[in-house]
Parts: structure tokens; sequence; C-alpha cells
């Protein structure tokens, strides 16, 4: 019989932490994997979903690559648009993902996801949110080089911070110092551990 994999979901808005945190319990065992490198990689062109992209959007395919920073801005100016890129991407993320996932020999897997979808069958009682209040965000995302446009964009396609929170089983708030989130993660890495 087939082991339980001990795997997790890492969500939350744009600009909540997530990537901190994952970097944490990376240094504390976890394999850990970036779902939107996933999906960058199912654009390529070798990648699941690169062909069925670039015939519905051919406009931003240049000497066979998608440009993402053209589809983005298609996408995230159109709900429509951005529901039939999912509708493309999704299945060829999950399916990667999954590989991955069963391929792999680690104890504990984090994937960090910015989408508050369930591509590997994982409820919430396996699922962490990073939170934290809107104004920290939007500060970390313009301290990064993002236009205040394009955040107001990116946060409006996805859900209120208090559906977020909902979605968690566990939830880190990602406010204060890295030494601050630190702790926090330090108190939550035994609970994920012992989830096997």
């Amino acid at each position: 019989m087939e082991k339980r994999r001990n795997v997790w979901l890492l969500t939350g808005g744009i600009g909540s932490g997530k990537s901190a945190v994952r970097s944490m319990l990376s240094k504390r065992g976890a394999l850990t994997i970036d779902a939107d490198q996933v999906g960058h990689q199912v654009l390529e062109p070798d990648g699941l979903a690169h062909d069925a992209v670039a015939a519905r959007w051919p406009e931003v395919v240049f000497d066979g690559i998608i440009d993402r920073k053209r589809l983005a801005d298609i996408v995230f100016n159109d709900p429509s648009e951005l529901h039939e890129l999912e509708a493309i991407s999704h299945p060829a993320i999950s399916k990667t993902l999954r590989k991955w996932v069963k391929d792999s020999q680690a104890d504990v897997i984090v994937v960090e996801m910015s989408v508050p979808r369930d591509f590997l069958g994982v409820g919430p009682s396996r699922t962490i949110v990073a939170d934290v209040d809107m104004a920290t965000r939007k500060k970390r995302l313009i301290d990064k080089g993002m236009a205040l446009e394009d955040i107001t964009r990116r946060m409006a396609v996805q859900p209120h911070r208090d559906g977020w929170v909902e979605r968690g089983g566990w939830v880190i708030c990602t406010d204060g110092t890295l030494e601050d989130v630190e702790h926090r993660v330090d108190r939550l890495w035994p609970q994920i551990e012992a989830l096997s």
C-alpha cells in the first residue's frame, strides 16, 4: 500500500509573504515547489500548455516563445481572458505538480501557489495561508518595484483577505520582522512533520 504523502499547500494573496515562509520551511527540511515556476514551465516551447496558449493568443508569441508579460497585460485586464488562460494552464500545472509529488521521496512537500486552487487533493487541514494586512502587502510590492496600477489589477482578481484565511487550516501572520516570522514557522513545523 502506497504511503500517504505529507503534502501541504502554502498560499495567500500577492505580497503576503508566501515566498519567505516557503524558504523558511525549506530550511527546516521540506521539499518546496513554487507553482508559479511550474506555471512558467508549462508555457515554455516544450511545455504542456504552450501550443494551446500560443494558438489562443498568437499576438504574444515571438519566435515561438510566449511573452508572459504581454500575456499578463491581456489577462489581468479582462476576467474572461484570465478564465480562458486558467482553463488551459491549470490542468497542465496540476499534471506537472502531481508528477513531481509522486516522484519525490521527501518526507514533507510544500507547494506554494498564488491562486486558491487545490491541484493536489489537499484539504484545508493541510493548507497554510501567509497573511498580513493589505497596506503591508502593497508596500512590499511597491518596494520590489511593482507599479501600483499593476498591484491593484492583480489584487482585484484574487480573493479578499478574509477569503484567503477561510481557506487555510493554518495561518501564519507575516507582519513584523523576518525573525518574528521564523519563530511562528518554528512553532508550526513540528505539527507539519507530525501529520504524515
